[in-house]
């Protein structure tokens, strides 16, 4: 007998926990149970722990209730339980629940009809006299609806007792969220041996699942296939009981708490990040490295998990081999630690995060600083497995690195990314349609490149997106790059949408400016940084800026309803991020 039980429980405390592995949200697996066994009792035990795990609000599929006129050797209509809140779809012909011997005899039971060396190769029911099937396929999908309904709902968890699973590849269960996301996927436990039974099944803290799919067996059964234990060359595997949590209506993810953002330290100090409220008021304070490092801390906040809480991403600055922590915003714990690029490349990274499917996870990108080329890497926000690799700015040569942004510019409910060259480039920037960013797929711009200030400088320039003015589109924010004045300067991204780009001196473009001022003293010399949160939660994006390096650790926030051309408009917050210093302050 193989048992297991495996748990995970949650930290509330704001430290630097050790890398998880992640196969699903942060709201998680609560409990997973599993069992091979030729032993009913063993299996109906880690049946009934699994119970317990759902609670009373649960619902259970026996089989055995099912009325004749539907069992073998009739078929299962793919909503005869919709009553109960699941609906049967599968790539074969239908499905089979086995007859009552009482009624097709004892030979033609247990699939026996179908084919005789199955009477003996599925000898042993969980509870008798049924066992389910698909027919013509090995795939069972199980989506979850209101009961007695046609409404989309989730469940909290799903499990199921098979029959005869002798292998490894023999059967499996995969979750899906409502978006097709696949956030759970495991091998059933196997035994060989005629008739042996297993269990599966899985819960999560919330209900997550959407869609379940079981792959029962390599092959579907059928009058030509026999059972590996039976002579054949396959692993034939049949089910028995469904237990799963009550399905609910599917409720929209909740609302990111609003005006989180962060602070990372320039180079010169120790790694230290801050996270703050809209309101300016200090929420963590986080050493994102190795005290030793003093390279800088690069910084972007999103919802990497859709638990409505935003998390942290931390990127180093030059002096160390580039590293990207992710912290959970509402554990600390830590998400993921990547290593992007060749352990050889100690120039630094940028960060930045956001949704680019639409799931409600945030994606990461990652892009190297000076000494790197325009080299744009982008990771799957729920696996952080890397999904795209290219090259952001047309001219592989280049060796100032990109600062990236993403954000909603062209109004389609999920984020774009904008590139910009980075210090020794020209202020060029490059715009990409965020549909677009996925493996297997050639990133597409959405307008040309274009210059942002001046073609003749050579700071480069910093970035951001926001809906400043509320028209739906998101507007594009930029910064003096380093040895530029702190100017920053708003445009709108429905114009250059319409307009395919953007000119410094074209008098056709002017329309498109939104704002164009200087943060700060104007006479500083150390760029400024910048991005954009909704900081009073009015639903309109709000401006935050960072001093640059030699200037200081200020950080100023400015309301996007008081945003307009021609003027400096009024400080929402100033404060000093890391009082002293004049490393310059990174915002994200």
């Amino acid at each position: 007998m193989a048992v297991r039980a495996s748990s995970r429980s949650r930290c509330h405390h704001l430290t630097l926990d050790p890398l998880e592995t992640r196969t699903v949200p942060a709201a998680g697996i609560a409990t997973v149970r599993e069992i091979a066994s030729a032993s009913v009792s063993d299996v109906a035990t880690v049946r009934d722990q699994f119970r317990t795990d759902l609670g009373d609000t649960r619902r259970e599929i026996t089989w055995d209730g099912v009325a004749t006129n539907q069992a073998d050797p009739n078929t299962l209509p793919g909503n005869a339980f919709a009553g109960q809140g699941l609906r049967l779809t599968t790539t074969g012909t239908g499905f089979k629940v086995s007859g009552d011997p009482a009624v097709v005899g004892n030979a033609a039971s247990q699939f026996g009809s179908i084919n005789t060396t199955y009477r003996t190769a599925f000898q042993q029911s969980f509870t008798t006299p049924r066992l389910f099937t698909p027919i013509g396929s090995n795939i069972t999908t199980i989506n979850f609806v209101v009961p007695g309904s046609d409404t989309p709902a989730t469940v909290r968890g799903f499990g199921a007792v098979f029959s005869d699973v002798d292998t490894a590849a023999g059967a499996k269960i995969e979750f899906f969220d409502v978006d097709g996301n696949l956030i759970f996927s495991r091998a059933v436990p196997h035994l060989s041996g005629n008739g042996n039974l297993s269990f599966l099944g899985a819960s999560f803290d919330t209900a997550s699942i959407a869609t379940v799919r079981i792959t029962s067996g390599e092959a579907a059964i059928a009058a030509s296939v026999d059972d590996i234990t039976q002579g054949g060359k396959a692993d034939l595997v049949v089910m028995d009981d469904f237990v799963y949590g009550e399905p609910g209506s599917i409720t929209p993810p909740p609302t990111p708490i609003p005006g989180v953002f962060l602070a990372g330290v320039g180079a010169g100090s120790s790694p230290l990040a801050t996270a703050y409220q809209g309101t300016g008021q200090a929420i963590g304070n986080f050493t994102a490295f190795t005290p030793a490092f003093t390279g800088g801390v690069r910084v972007a906040a999103a919802d990497m998990n859709n638990d409505g809480v935003t998390d942290y991403v931390f990127g180093s600055g030059p002096g160390m081999s580039s590293q990207v922590r992710v912290i959970d915003g509402k554990t600390g714990a830590q998400l993921a630690n990547i290593a992007p690029f060749e352990s050889t490349f100690t120039g630094g990274v940028y960060v930045a995060a956001g949704d680019l499917n639409g799931d409600g996870i945030g994606e990461l990108v990652i892009t190297p600083d000076e000494g790197g080329g325009p080299r744009v890497q982008i990771y799957n926000g729920f696996t952080f497995t890397k999904i795209a690799d290219f090259f952001g700015i047309d001219d592989a040569a280049f060796r100032g690195g990109v600062r990236p942004a993403l954000g909603n510019i062209n109004s389609d409910k999920t984020a774009d990314l904008v590139v910009a060259a980075g210090y020794g480039g020209g202020p060029r920037v490059a715009i990409y349609d965020g549909t677009t960013l996925f493996a297997g797929r050639q990133p597409l711009k959405l307008v040309s490149d274009f210059f942002v200030f001046e073609p003749t400088l050579r700071d480069g320039v910093y970035v951001a997106v926001g809906d400043i003015n509320s028209d739906g589109y998101g507007d594009l924010i930029f910064g003096g790059g380093p040895q530029g004045g702190p100017r920053v300067l708003i445009l709108s991204g429905d114009v250059v949408l319409q307009q395919g780009g953007y000119s410094p001196v074209s008098s056709a473009s002017s329309n498109a400016v939104l704002a164009n001022f200087f943060s700060g003293n104007p006479d500083t010399r150390g760029g400024i940084r910048v991005a954009a949160h909704d900081i009073n939660g009015d639903n309109i994006a709000d401006v935050l800026t960072g001093d640059g390096a030699g200037v200081g650790t200020t950080v100023r926030g400015y309301l996007g309803q008081t945003i307009a051309p021609g003027i400096t408009p009024p400080l929402a917050m100033e404060f000093a991020a890391f009082p002293g210093l004049a490393t310059g302050v990174y915002v994200g």
